[in-house]
């Protein structure tokens, strides 16, 4: 508020240092436009007495002539010329004046701020503060409803909804939420994925027949919708299919992002009964400069697959030198295969898999044994990943090297 009142006054007094400027000044801007003016008449007149003089010394004219013409020259000038002021020629005014129209100016500057602003803000700093604070989601919640009462065929506010309720664990009416939603969009995936994932937290967070149903609806429209294939094995999971929910999600990691790698390795500890002991055992191994590498090879290249061909699996720095960290030689026939990479694999001392939290995973297929990539050679790389959070990979051999 304090400094709010310096800047007000500040404004006020600039705005009328500018307004009352000339009211102060002892000279009216009119006075100079009067000067400017006898100027220029002096100077037109002062002209056509010398044109005037000219034809009298030339005999153009006589001298009764030239004193006819003088005299009609003085009188013209004498009649456009304005009448003498009284006293030093400056216009009397009000000393007052500037200070009416300065008092006036800061009643009337405040008078609208009290008419129009906000002097409750002003007055208390509380008002202020609360209204500059975030509305809570209940707020939101409200205000939700609110605008659905009004406009009920807004979908994304019944989805906005649905996830309000959501985070209030308000599961009930996040079903219905996103029930309206499903309304208005039935064959939006992530709309019937939404409701699913919205029936099974009302249902204790367990996936009952009506939340599958809507999860297979979602998946049949977008097969590649990564939240219903993760709990797509949730609802293996759930069911006591632990091998089978392990090789879902295990299928997913390759494709995810960091984040849901580390969700979905967390998955497969759990159904694999791994505890938080032995995961955090793994997670210090992979930390030491250990990965779990799953290699496949894809149906479609296994006829170019010739005999005696040679499997390459190796670790390389995503920003680094370009030799592998750890490598490891196999035959081609032993297909899919499981190895570990680790620091027992680094072909140097000093490049090791645990020197390094980014690093790219290879496995590649070559006809002639040649730890070189040749043109030709059967291929499938990793994401990046760091190893101490990812100690698991699976990689198809999918692609040629050009």
């Amino acid at each position: 508020m304090l400094w709010f009142s310096i800047v007000l006054v500040v404004l006020l007094l600039f705005v009328a240092s500018r307004i009352l400027r000339p009211l102060l000044s002892d000279k009216q801007v009119g006075d100079t436009v009067v000067d400017n003016r006898e100027e220029t008449l002096a100077a037109i007149y002062q002209e056509k007495l010398n044109r005037l003089e000219q034809q009298y010394e030339h005999d153009e004219l006589d001298k009764a002539q030239y004193d006819s013409a003088y005299e009609e020259l003085t009188e013209a000038l004498a009649q456009e010329l304005p009448p003498e002021e009284s006293g030093d020629g400056l216009v009397e005014r009000p000393r007052f004046l500037p200070w009416v129209v300065a008092v006036s100016l800061c009643i009337l500057s405040i008078g609208l701020y009290f008419f129009l602003g906000r002097p409750d803000v002003l007055l208390d700093p509380n008002i202020a503060a609360a209204e500059s604070r975030p509305p809570s989601i209940d707020a939101m919640v409200s205000r939700l409803e609110a605008r659905l009462g009004q406009s009920p065929e807004d979908l994304e506010d019944w989805l906005m909804l649905g996830r309000s309720y959501t985070v209030l664990e308000r599961f009930e009416d996040a079903k219905r939420a996103y029930g309206e939603a499903l309304k208005r969009a039935p064959d939006d995936p992530q709309v019937l994925l939404d409701y699913a994932e919205a029936i099974a937290r009302a249902n204790a967070t367990v996936f009952n027949d009506e939340a599958v149903s809507y999860l297979e609806q979602a998946l049949h429209k977008d097969p590649k919708l990564l939240r219903g294939l993760i709990l797509q094995g949730v609802v293996s999971f759930q069911r006591g299919k632990r091998e089978l929910a392990v090789e879902q999600w295990s299928k997913l990691v390759p494709d995810a992002n960091p984040e849901e790698q580390q969700l979905l390795n967390q998955f497969i500890a759990a159904a694999k009964g791994i505890s938080q002991t032995e995961q955090q055992t793994a997670s210090s191994s992979a930390a030491a400069g250990q990965i779990k590498v799953s290699v496949t090879l894809s149906k479609d290249l296994a006829s170019r697959v010739k005999p005696n061909s040679t499997l390459f699996v190796y670790a390389k720095a995503v920003s680094g030198p370009p030799m592998p960290l750890a490598i490891e030689r196999h035959a081609a026939s032993a297909l899919p295969i499981e190895v570990v990479l680790d620091d027992g694999d680094a072909m140097m001392e000093q490049m090791k898999l645990s020197n390094f939290e980014q690093v790219t995973v290879i496995a590649r297929i070559s006809p002639t044994g040649n730890a070189t990539p040749a043109s030709g050679d059967l291929q499938g790389a990793s994401s990046a990943l760091n190893p101490a959070e990812n100690p698991a990979v699976a990689i198809e051999i999918n692609s040629l090297v050009p």
